[in-house]
């Protein structure tokens, strides 16, 4: 499979008139051939529930996890965590999957992920409990937006520019180190 760079995925797929890409699909056509192995999980092969988050390396007791997130179509600056995915992990602190990746408008971020939602937690008190007070179903939890996201994450090795494909690579290679050391 061609190793297609992020800013040619966004060319290819987002500047399009038709539907814009979900998940899913960053997951197969972008993320995957970042790794040195193949995932033993993944959310859209029907596996959901087995490992926290959309990709998962799993060896014995041991796992590691990532949760991926593209920005909300109507202005790709913002994401949003399914109802189930924020109640566990931002008011529960239950099962966080190691790594969160972002792609949105203008910026790609692989953040660690408990240091996100910790901060959330704590600047953003008054949503969780909001969310926690909703009666009936909900669909989803806050919207986050992409100053937020700055924020919380350390701008020099956790975002980067999309055309970036050097510094987002000597990042990748980092996390492959993290999952090897983790099996």
């Amino acid at each position: 499979m061609e190793n297609i760079s992020l800013s040619k995925y966004k060319k290819l797929y987002f500047n399009s008139k038709e539907c814009i890409p979900g998940e899913h699909h960053f997951v197969a056509v972008y993320l995957l051939n970042k790794f040195n192995k193949i995932p033993d999980y993944l959310n859209p092969d029907g596996m959901k529930g087995s490992l926290s988050g959309d990709i998962g390396f799993k060896k014995e007791n041991k796992s590691f996890s990532i949760e991926v997130k593209l920005g909300k179509k109507n202005s790709m600056s913002s994401i949003s965590f399914t109802a189930s995915q924020y109640e566990k992990w931002f008011v529960k602190s239950e099962d966080i999957p190691n790594y969160l990746i972002v792609l949105i408008k203008d910026s790609f971020f692989i953040i660690e992920f408990t240091t996100f939602v910790k901060k959330y937690q704590k600047e953003y008190q008054s949503e969780i409990i909001k969310f926690k007070n909703i009666t009936g179903k909900k669909k989803n939890g806050p919207t986050i937006n992409e100053d937020y996201i700055l924020t919380c994450c350390n701008k020099s090795t956790e975002r980067f520019d999309l055309d970036d494909e050097k510094g987002i690579l000597k990042r990748f290679k980092e996390l492959n180190m993290e999952i090897e050391k983790n099996e």
